[in-house]
C-alpha cells in the first residue's frame, strides 16, 4: 500500500465554540495547490483539563508502521504541547523518513541538510528555555520557603510548583484554573499567598 499523506487538526477549546475550520481551509488549500494525495485527517479537540489526542496518538502509530509519508499540520505548536515535546515528535518524524510541512510558519522538516540545522537550532533554544524555567521555579520555591511559606499537602505543594511553573511561562489565569480544576479567584490568592506568605 502507498504511504498517504496525514493532515493532522488539533483546537484547544476554552468556551466550546472553538472549531478546527480554519485549520481545514487551509490544509486543503495546501494540499490541492501540492497535489498531494490520498490524504488522511486526524482531528483532535483538547479542553483545558482533557488535553489527550487520540487522533495524534493513532497518527504517530501508524507513521512507526511505515503507513505516513508526511505530515501536514497549521501550526508548529499543533504538533506538540511544549517546545521540547514538539522537537523530539520532528526529530522521531524524520528519523521514520516522514516529512512535517508547517503551512502558517512556511517550514518543511525533511532529511535535508537545512532542515537538520534548523531542528538542531530549535532544539537547543527549547533546552535552554527549559533550563531557564526550571531554575525559575526552584527560585520561586526557595524564595516561598525563605518567607515561611508552609507548602502544605503533597498535593497542594503540585498546584503552587505548576502555578510558579505557569507564570513564568505567561499562561493565563483562566487557563491556570481549568489546568487545576479550580476557580480564578482560588489562582489569584495562591498567588498572594506565595507573594506575600506572612500577610504583608
Amino acid at each position: 500500500m502507498k504511504p498517504y499523506v496525514a493532515a493532522y487538526l488539533r483546537v484547544s477549546s476554552r468556551n466550546g465554540r472553538q472549531t478546527t475550520d480554519s485549520q481545514r481551509h487551509a490544509i486543503k488549500a495546501y494540499v490541492q495547490t501540492h497535489r498531494l494525495k490520498p490524504v488522511k485527517y486526524f482531528e483532535d479537540k483538547a479542553t483545558g483539563r482533557n488535553e489527550q489526542r487520540p487522533a495524534f496518538q493513532t497518527m504517530m502509530d501508524e507513521a512507526r508502521q511505515g503507513k505516513l509519508s508526511k505530515i501536514i499540520v497549521w501550526k508548529m505548536d499543533r504538533i506538540g504541547r511544549t517546545a521540547i515535546e514538539t522537537i523530539r515528535t520532528i526529530q522521531e518524524l524524520m528519523s521514520l523518513s516522514v516529512d512535517i510541512h508547517v503551512i502558517t510558519q512556511g517550514l518543511t522538516f525533511d532529511k535535508s541538510p537545512y532542515s537538520m540545522f534548523l531542528i538542531q537550532l530549535f532544539s537547543c533554544l527549547s533546552e535552554l528555555e527549559s533550563s531557564q524555567i526550571s531554575e525559575r521555579i526552584r527560585a520561586g520555591l526557595d524564595v516561598a520557603r525563605e518567607n515561611g511559606v508552609k507548602l502544605g499537602r503533597r498535593n497542594d505543594h503540585k498546584k503552587r510548583a505548576k502555578l510558579i511553573k505557569w507564570q513564568a511561562q505567561g499562561v493565563a489565569v483562566k487557563i491556570q484554573a481549568q489546568r487545576l480544576g479550580i476557580s480564578r479567584s482560588a489562582i489569584y490568592a495562591m498567588r498572594q499567598r506565595i507573594a506575600k506568605p506572612n500577610g504583608e
